[in-house]
């Protein structure tokens, strides 16, 4: 008979027999789903920007293409912390109350689209960080507070019962919007994303799929969702034609360019790699 000494220690326990389930079990709709509650993909909470400017210290508000808006403080997060996110989202999908991941970090980054590296794990750890550090409140139409959380909770990089495995534990208030609010869910396929480069064509990608596209949409709403530094109209009109043909020539949707504005039509059938 095993003798549990502290609580923790029953936790880690009943959380890595309820990992255990889950793997076991047929998991067809999450095999590649990366499950984002859909408002953190309406803003520029992973802005896209220069990845040679300096990241900055941010207190901002991010409005929200469906209304409200969310208030940060914290590291400025891009691209890449949300590409590391949205991984983290698809490795706890369908694992129910046990929202945490364990990993190896090689597993990991190869799971981004990333070398593998020790470069490429040390940039793992800075990201997982920031989103430790991050605060996000959320604020609804008419500004009342609804609830406020961080992104990664806690972060093991010495998991004792599982050497050379890292383990995170995300929001539980994040995987609640995701799954009891399955209507406010956007699934991003895993797969895909990894093969997108972190920037401007990997958040038109979350921001499409999160969007019903039953509008044009101006460039200028564009730049300002996405947090984009670009210097001018012509320059960020340039930038997202670009990654929308990126986009249309890996099916994942089709896009006619306006005067100011693009009109996009979403592929009904996603690519699955």
């Amino acid at each position: 008979m095993t003798v549990r000494t502290t609580t923790k220690e029953f936790l880690d326990e009943l959380a890595e027999e309820r990992h255990a389930q889950a793997v076991s079990y047929p998991r067809r709709r999450f095999a590649k789903a990366a499950p984002i509650p859909t408002k953190i993909l309406h803003c520029a909470l992973f802005r896209v920007a220069d990845k040679r400017s300096e990241r900055r210290e941010l207190e901002a508000v991010f409005p929200l293409s469906s209304g409200g808006y969310l208030a940060y403080k914290g590291p400025e997060l891009r691209q890449d912390d949300g590409k590391v996110f949205a991984a983290l989202a698809h490795l706890t999908a369908g694992f129910g109350t046990c929202h945490g991941a364990y990993f190896k970090p090689a597993d990991f980054v190869k799971l981004l689209g990333w070398s593998r590296s020790q470069h490429s794990n040390e940039r793992l750890e800075t990201c997982l960080e920031r989103l430790r550090d991050a605060s996000l409140a959320f604020y609804n139409s008419v500004n009342k507070k609804v609830w406020v959380t961080g992104l990664v909770l806690e972060i093991d990089y010495g998991v004792k019962a599982k050497p050379g495995q890292w383990h995170v534990s995300l929001s539980d208030k994040l995987r609640q919007e995701a799954f009891d609010h399955f209507s406010q869910t956007t699934h991003l396929n895993i797969a895909i994303l990894a093969k997108m480069s972190s920037g401007l064509v990997s958040w038109l990608y979350a921001f499409v799929l999160s969007n019903e596209c039953d509008k044009p949409f101006l460039l200028e709403d564009l730049r300002i969702l996405s947090g984009s530094n670009a210097k001018s109209a012509k320059e960020w009109g340039t930038q997202v034609r670009e990654a929308l043909d990126v986009l249309q020539e890996r099916k994942v949707l089709a896009y006619e360019s306006k005067r100011g504005a693009v009109i996009v039509q979403k592929n009904p059938r996603q690519p699955r790699e």
